[in-house]
């Protein structure tokens, strides 16, 4: 383990890169067959270390028929959902956050431990606020990773609305279940799953304004 290095400013270091998250990715019109079934997360590597995130697989689009478009029907590469909207993660204080970096002079590199605070990541626009929270709060980190989201204390969302749903003093605390709870992935990823149609029209969880003030 490298040297511990408790006041980094700024980013962490190291490359974003796009991972799956366990919200369920619902297909639509334009999808073309095999759309990815579970929505992206675009964050630094280190993020997705500590949230036990995977690798999302390249995606795909297909060119519309506009105008007589010649490469209509075709597929064409998309590129990671730099420009979705950002969430800030509130953690527990002086939650240590794992960065490899390395040394440009010696190109020798190593893992060096952080303290941070608060962790940045982008969602897709297509998916709200309470899906967001729910997925912070019951599912990031797959079955049975309790203790990390035992470090993650509530969120700050793009319109830096802030909430909050884990006291300092009781960190350990189960958090209850909400009576109608979001359907999530559940599986462990061995078999990567398809964009499925909606099964029922659902109500918008967009940020209505309802969070706590920060």
């Amino acid at each position: 383990m490298g040297t511990y290095n408790p006041v980094l400013q700024g980013p962490l270091p190291g490359p974003y890169l796009e991972y799956m998250s366990r919200i369920i990715r619902y297909k639509s019109d334009n999808d073309p067959p095999g759309t990815l079934g579970i929505e992206t997360i675009y964050c630094k590597d280190a993020v997705a270390n500590f949230l036990g995130l995977r690798l999302a697989p390249p995606s795909d689009g297909v060119y519309q028929d506009n105008d007589g478009n010649l490469n209509a029907g075709s597929r064409f590469a998309k590129r990671a959902d730099k420009g979705s909207k950002e969430f800030k993660i509130l953690l527990l204080p002086f939650t240590e956050i794992d960065v490899f970096e390395r040394d440009p002079l010696t190109g020798q590199g190593q893992v060096k431990t952080y303290r941070r605070s608060t962790l940045g990541l982008s969602v897709n626009g297509r998916v709200g606020v309470a899906t967001v929270r729910q997925w912070l709060m019951y599912h990031v980190g797959g079955p049975g990773k309790e203790e990390i989201r035992q470090k993650i204390k509530g969120m700050i969302t793009p319109s830096l609305k802030t909430y909050t749903w884990r006291s300092e003093l009781t960190p350990q605390l189960d958090l209850p279940l909400p009576k109608n709870p979001i359907p999530f992935y559940e599986g462990d990823f061995s078999q990567i799953p398809d964009a499925q149609e909606r099964p029922e029209e659902e109500d918008d969880d967009g940020d209505d304004g309802g969070g706590d003030e920060s």
